[in-house]
């Protein structure tokens, strides 16, 4: 009969017994949020990067999820409309069909002319004490600078919450119809 090295057997049980194992980070709390933007929040402090999960409430999806990255910059020297403006654009990779949402264009475009996502804030209505309007509307096809969509594929991200560490709100998309929705939140990325 055949033993084997014997300090091998022991390294071997030893390694494996007194180092705790890693463990998967656990997930953030994702919740809807049902609350307004304040008045005085701003679309301009939200340039970084962000991991996006997005949740299906309504549609063939329901009840699923998808994460994805999410990356944001300051879209400089483009015109400003007179009732929104376009304070950021960036890019998105997210599986958009795991919760039922249309791609209208590609969301990983960082091009400005047509980004993969472009920030809009609308301007009050109402004055100066009526919530911030702040959405996120993806897709290249969607944003294609000098082109007034009436109809099509959309999915946008209202946003509802703005924190030090993201942001939070709700979703729609649809083709033109609603088609499904949900809530989303998005963690600001470690430096």
């Amino acid at each position: 009969m055949r033993r084997g090295p014997l300090w091998l057997w022991g390294l071997l049980l030893a390694g494996s017994g007194c180092h705790p194992q890693q463990r998967p980070a656990a997930q953030e709390a994702c919740a809807p949020v049902t609350s307004e933007l304040s008045p005085g929040d701003s679309a301009g402090a939200l340039a970084g990067e962000y991991r996006l999960r997005l949740v299906a409430t309504s549609g063939a999806a329901k009840d699923s999820a998808t994460e994805g990255r999410l990356r944001l910059r300051p879209y400089l020297g483009l015109p400003r409309g007179t009732t929104s403006g376009h304070p950021l654009f960036g890019e998105a990779e997210i599986e958009l069909g795991l919760v039922g949402a249309v791609e209208p264009g590609d969301i990983a475009s960082d091009d400005p002319e047509a980004p993969g996502v472009l920030a809009i804030r609308r301007l009050p209505r109402g004055g100066e004490r009526a919530p911030a309007e702040i959405m996120l509307r993806l897709g290249s096809e969607a944003n294609r600078r000098g082109v007034r969509r009436f109809d099509g594929g959309y999915t946008v991200l209202q946003l509802r919450e703005i924190t030090d560490r993201g942001f939070a709100g709700s979703w729609r998309s649809g083709a033109p119809q609603p088609r499904s929705g949900g809530f989303f939140c998005a963690w600001r990325s470690a430096p």
